[in-house]
């Protein structure tokens, strides 16, 4: 039997997941730009670490993306698509890790940060090895900025704390993804370092198709990096009918037909199952009208936010061949190279801050309804969307559902429950 869910929505397969890696310095410029290149990059997932924080909260994203953070908020995980389902495994002082859903076998993704100012990098480490703990032969991989000094990731010595990482990669028995000879995470002034790391478990290393630094402009001393991991994931997307001002009154002819049909059915109805049943008939009846009335509206994945135009894109190219020329001068016009690009990074910031106000603007004065849009963006409670985190003291072994099911039992538990 088709059911309603079936008849009121499509499927949607990806056989890469694109995860993005950023340190984001705590700057409202590169929160900014965060929107923008996830369009342009087709990204699903970002790792991020020193996101932009005020009172205690991380701002300058949109509304439709999942956030999840540490309870530091020094590390963070952002999902733009609210196709991918993911499940808090843990949320710790440094790391968060969330769950996600693939057609085959779950994958955890787990971002991480420590501070260069804290000596003592072990508090970290042991909060990575406390969750890859909770999933034995489970497949993982790590996003973090360690700040850590050894030449198999880029740098020319080893510092103690590239010694400490080293001892837990191969303790854990992890595969470092960076490449040896990869371009700097990180660049400030003249100065270059590659404290940002991806690793992973064992049985990842053959579903990761590629590891890049970008030279997409980040606004933020650290580089962008790209992970490609090969996993099919099928997602459901519901249809939304485009309701308004439109076809109101062929809908009603169309339901009109079934209305004496389903009277009949429900005044007949004598159980709770009937009930349910005559539920699933009246779904399903409504469902087959709007099809046959209304036009289902286009939902993009990601799109590009209202204030973000051509001129913008155009300039943040000129910003990004002005950086790579400044990284390929001889090494005594390097200093004048790099200060002649700073200074044009903040002219362009301030056309972006400059851009937003005048979209915001815009937006306001040119609502017909008071009570619109921008209403709802300024007043009301911010709603993110749901999410679903593992119990305590329940394993989080194991795909979504099985964590439901665990979610479930301890809410209704059967009479012969454990958890009674």
């Amino acid at each position: 039997m088709t059911t309603n869910i079936t008849l009121n929505s499509s499927f949607s397969s990806n056989k890469n997941l694109n995860i993005l890696q950023i340190n984001l310095g705590r700057t409202k410029a590169a929160t900014t730009h965060l929107h923008p290149t996830v369009v342009k990059l087709k990204t699903d997932i970002l790792l991020v670490q020193e996101p932009y924080v005020y009172n205690n909260k991380i701002q300058g994203l949109p509304m439709s993306w999942n956030i999840f953070t540490s309870t530091s908020n020094k590390a963070a995980i952002f999902i733009p698509q609210t196709i991918h389902k993911a499940i808090t495994v843990s949320k710790l002082e440094n790391a968060i890790a969330v769950k996600l859903h693939t057609d085959n076998t779950p994958i955890t993704l787990i971002s991480a940060y420590s501070s260069p100012i804290v000596h003592n990098i072990n508090e970290t480490l042991q909060e990575i090895q406390d969750i890859i703990r909770m999933l034995p032969n489970e497949n993982f991989l790590v996003g973090a900025d360690l700040n850590g000094h050894n030449p198999l990731w880029g740098y020319h010595s080893t510092n103690t704390r590239g010694v400490a990482i080293m001892d837990f990669l191969l303790a854990n028995n992890l595969f470092i993804n960076n490449s040896s000879d990869a371009p700097p995470t990180f660049t400030k002034n003249t100065d270059v370092g590659w404290p940002d790391l991806t690793f992973c478990s064992q049985d990842m290393i053959t579903k990761v198709a590629s590891w890049e630094v970008l030279e997409e402009p980040s606004f933020s001393d650290h580089q962008f990096i790209q992970t490609t991991i090969r996993t099919i994931i099928t997602s459901r997307i519901f249809d939304r009918f485009k309701t308004l001002h439109r076809n109101h009154n062929k809908f009603q002819k169309q339901f009109q037909f079934h209305v004496e049909k389903l009277i009949n059915i429900i005044k007949n109805c004598n159980t709770q199952q009937e009930l349910n049943e005559f539920t699933s008939l009246l779904q399903a009846t409504i469902i087959q009208a709007c099809n046959k009335t209304f036009k289902i509206k286009n939902q993009p994945l990601t799109e590009n936010p209202t204030w973000w135009t051509d001129k913008l894109e155009i300039e943040k190219k000129r910003i990004k061949a002005l950086r790579r020329r400044a990284q390929r001068s001889r090494s005594e016009e390097r200093s004048e190279k790099y200060l002649q690009w700073k200074t044009e990074v903040k002219k362009y910031t301030k056309q972006v801050k400059r851009a937003k106000n005048v979209g915001w603007k815009d937006l306001c004065t040119k609502a017909a309804n008071p009570y619109g849009k921008h209403f709802k963006a300024a007043f009301r409670k911010t709603i993110h969307p749901s999410q679903l985190t593992v119990l305590n003291n329940i394993s989080p072994e194991g795909g979504h559902q099985k964590i439901a099911q665990d979610i479930l039992e301890q809410i209704f538990p059967l009479p012969n429950s454990t958890h009674l």
